[in-house]
């Protein structure tokens, strides 16, 4: 069984190959930059020739000059930014994939909750696809949604009928303004923790005018 990192970039790599493994990326954003995040995205993205990654940031106590402290290679080529993916304040333009991440903690008695997620998230989701196309020199964004809570296996009691949390996607499959969708795809991405067996979803599309 592939940890976790394994049985996303199993899915996610070839997806995001396919359309834009031989071009000149702009920028790229990513969430989580706490704990071994910065690096584990630049692993993942090793493969790719990109101006800037954007490492989105959702703790309240993170502090951006303790980034595992390690050493990453051209660091100027990555940013960490405190603030929800989803729904920034200052969306990012000029976006060529995003990987977005549903960051859920267990923070209280009622188990995890959704520390990123928003409510009305297709609204947000626009927001940031409608920067990401501003001098978007390759006119094409490709999105990929992980559902991190799982689908089954994070709430034992529940587990016949928690389902995670799935993005819009459904709706993102729509045509919107000037650009339209191609290639939608679900999965489920089981992986193993600590000999534990857990579970996820990815989703994604792409995005193009």
């Amino acid at each position: 069984m592939k940890n976790r990192t394994e049985a996303y970039n199993s899915i996610y790599l070839p997806y995001t190959e396919k359309y834009l493994g031989d071009k000149v990326l702009q920028n790229i954003l990513v969430t989580g930059a706490h704990g071994g995040g910065v690096e584990v995205e630049v692993e993942r993205h090793e493969n790719l020739n990109y101006e800037h990654m954007f490492h989105y940031e959702n703790k309240p106590d993170y502090k951006s000059h303790k980034i595992d402290d390690k050493e990453i290679e051209d660091f100027t080529k990555h940013s960490v930014i405190q603030d929800n993916i989803f729904s920034p304040k200052e969306p990012i333009e000029s976006v060529n994939l995003i990987f977005f991440d549903g960051q859920w903690f267990s923070d209280n008695e009622e188990g995890y909750i959704p520390r990123n997620l928003i409510k009305n998230i297709t609204n947000g989701i626009l927001r940031v696809l409608d920067s990401g196309f501003k001098n978007n020199k390759l006119g094409i964004i490709v999105v990929v949604y992980a559902d991190s809570i799982g689908f089954d296996w994070w709430k034992e009691e529940d587990s016949e009928k928690y389902e995670g949390v799935d993005l819009p996607f459904y709706l993102l499959k729509q045509k919107y303004g000037n650009y339209k969708t191609r290639d939608y795809f679900y999965k489920k991405c089981p992986f193993d923790s600590d000999g534990h067996i857990h579970g996820t979803s990815l989703s994604g599309v792409v995005f193009y005018e």
